[in-house]
């Protein structure tokens, strides 16, 4: 009887230690699925609302970047002006695209289509479209900035880029502006309006008079590699000085693969020029940015012995080492080069002023180029004379140059001028 009285008293505390478990359990359960369901929903109902907006927004700025682009067959130079300034823009366009005269500007047309324009104020519907980026800089006188607009969005959501050219002529601002859609905005198209584009004078500078008039009648020492050889500069100074009734000798040396840093280690080229047999220098071999040091030689040289240093790099050089060292020796420069590009640049035929070689070394055409450069800036014109080696018809592939110094650096005939 006992032992059915331990039994049932067994089963009856197990059953109640179940029972208890099973409750415990039970609350926990609970608890933690509440707090959990509440913390998860007041969550989702803050993050995914904010979360999906901001996602929608930057996906649609960024929706630009998948859009297919046209892809040009090759591009063509292309020159822009506001009527009556002497400045000009030049630039390069898809060989696609075609220019459309309209009212105080033009259109842009693709395959009949209008794709873009060219104005000189903002479009009429600029407050329409949003800013989804933008980069900016500044060259010489010259401000660019490249914007990618956003209008619309979803189905309706369509970009454009836009760049605005900006500089100052007379204390007078002024802008040129040039909208095209983004399906027709091929990377290297926007390279070459962000990066490539420049604004130049319309006329060239003479440079009359940058050197000192005292040089007249002096010895002339022009120092530099094959280009100086192959120009005949110095044979074409001297005749430009005889025939105009000027005094002074003009010696050329000329290096084969010659730089300034070889030049500067010539003891006895140096020692000439500290013994100041010759009055001025005028020197090229620019390529690296070491040539700052090398210069920094010539000119204690030069100081020594009296004698005036002109920096005057060739067509082949390296036009920024040329500059840099100019200006930290604080010396003037005569810029053979750079008019030798910007006379190609403005429809001169490269041919003239190149020969067909390896190194497209310098013709006498381009040495005349050179001479005339150290006349004008020496006496302050241009030589009424041009007799030289070269013949007239030669001189006459320059146009009024040899009568002025002076070239258009875009035939007026091609602006596309803006009103």
């Amino acid at each position: 009887m006992k032992k059915i009285f331990l039994l049932i008293l067994i089963i009856t505390v197990c059953i109640l230690l179940i029972s208890c478990n099973s409750q415990n359990e039970s609350t926990d359960d609970k608890g933690y699925s509440s707090f959990d369901s509440s913390l998860q929903n007041t969550d989702t109902s803050v993050d995914e609302t904010e979360s999906s907006s901001e996602s929608e927004t930057v996906d649609e700025n960024n929706a630009y970047r998948d859009i297919p682009r046209f892809v040009p067959s090759g591009y063509k130079k292309c020159t822009f002006a506001i009527d009556e300034s002497s400045y000009v823009l030049k630039t390069e366009i898809p060989l696609e695209w075609l220019l459309s005269r309209i009212d105080g500007g033009y259109k842009i047309i693709r395959s009949g289509k209008q794709i873009g324009s060219v104005i000189i104020s903002e479009a009429n519907d600029e407050a329409d479209w949003e800013i989804v980026s933008t980069r900016q800089k500044t060259n010489g006188e010259i401000t660019t900035v490249e914007k990618i607009e956003k209008k619309g969005t979803g189905d309706t959501l369509e970009f454009r880029y836009r760049w605005q050219y900006s500089f100052i002529e007379n204390d007078e601002p002024k802008q040129i502006n040039i909208y095209v859609n983004c399906p027709e905005v091929y990377p290297l198209v926007s390279y070459t309006m962000y990066s490539d584009s420049d604004l130049k004078p319309l006329r060239s500078d003479p440079q009359m008079g940058t050197l000192p008039s005292s040089l007249d009648g002096k010895n002339m020492l022009i120092l530099g590699n094959s280009f100086v050889g192959t120009s005949n500069i110095g044979r074409i100074l001297q005749d430009l000085l005889l025939s105009n009734g000027k005094n002074g000798t003009v010696t050329p040396i000329s290096i084969g693969m010659g730089n300034i840093g070889k030049y500067a280690i010539d003891e006895d080229l140096l020692n000439t020029l500290r013994s100041g047999d010759y009055d001025v220098l005028f020197i090229s071999g620019f390529y690296t940015s070491d040539d700052t040091m090398s210069l920094k030689i010539f000119k204690e040289a030069c100081e020594a012995g009296g004698v005036a240093l002109v920096v005057m790099p060739a067509h082949n050089e390296n036009l920024s080492s040329a500059m840099k060292s100019a200006e930290a020796c604080e010396l003037p420069m005569i810029n053979w080069k750079g008019e030798l590009d910007e006379l190609i640049a403005s429809g001169i035929d490269k041919s003239y002023l190149c020969i067909n070689d390896s190194y497209s070394h310098s013709t006498p055409l381009a040495g005349y180029v050179g001479a005339h450069m150290i006349y004008r800036a020496i006496y302050a014109q241009a030589p009424e004379n041009s007799g030289t080696i070269l013949s007239e018809y030669e001189i006459s592939r320059l146009g009024d140059y040899a009568s002025t110094g002076v070239f258009y650096v875009a035939n007026p005939a091609g602006i596309n001028y803006l009103k």
